[in-house]
């Protein structure tokens, strides 16, 4: 689907929002399915890395940082295979554990994701982070007082 998107006469800007709105919301459901180790995730990262620089116009030695960050000057609306790969693979993991149904939850069914990086270790890892922050509440910032912001729950 990509070699037809990029032999494409479209401009490289509508390129880039088919990849995103289009074959990354394909390929997210792929791997949520199926069992891909994370070093062909992020070979395939790479392949898409090349793609996305050239049709969004930067230099082949624009890291792939500035094309993923949140936080930079250039912030584009692009997100990452690997990203998405771990996000699905959490997804997973929580659906398969929170079923309604008693027999999945008891199933015991192993989300497995490489040996890099768990699923389950990051799904305890931020339940424990919002389990800190409740506890923690809201805090002052600056010189607010006692009750200029809302703590949303």
């Amino acid at each position: 689907m990509a070699y037809k998107v990029d032999k494409s006469g479209l401009p490289g800007k509508y390129k880039a929002w088919i990849y995103q709105h289009g074959i990354l919301s394909r390929l997210s459901w792929h791997l949520t399915l199926y069992e891909i180790p994370m070093f062909m995730v992020e070979a395939l990262e790479k392949k898409v890395n090349q793609k996305l620089r050239r049709w969004v116009g930067v230099p082949q030695s624009f890291c792939s940082i500035g094309l993923y960050s949140r936080s930079c000057q250039l912030q584009l609306p692009l997100s990452s295979v690997v990203e998405e790969f771990k996000v699905a693979k959490c997804r997973l993991v929580l659906t398969l554990r929170d079923s309604a149904d008693a027999k999945v939850r008891e199933a015991g069914v192993v989300t497995r994701s490489g040996r890099k990086w768990s699923a389950r270790a990051a799904v305890a890892e931020s339940e424990s982070s919002l389990q800190l922050k409740d506890v923690i509440g809201n805090t002052c910032i600056g010189r607010q007082g006692i009750g200029m912001s809302q703590f949303k729950e």
